[in-house]
């Protein structure tokens, strides 16, 4: 990471490698946490959605929007 003076303030710079660096690094230390949710989600014979019912006004709310 680099430093770029501007005024009297150093502001960090970061480039996009770095930023897909760190992405990357961060999604293999995280890898096995997602599987192990995924394999606990799997065994509850749980559907991926809605776990509660919708309260009736919620219910009008989100009926007025639209999927695309």
């Amino acid at each position: 990471m680099k430093t770029n003076n501007k005024g009297d303030k150093k502001m960090p710079t970061i480039t996009l490698k770095e930023i897909e660096r760190r992405v990357n690094s961060d999604g293999e230390k995280k890898d096995a946490i997602i599987r192990n949710f995924e394999n606990k989600l799997g065994t509850r014979n749980r559907i991926q959605g809605r776990v509660r019912p919708k309260h009736p006004t919620e219910a009008r709310i989100l009926s007025s929007f639209k999927r695309k």
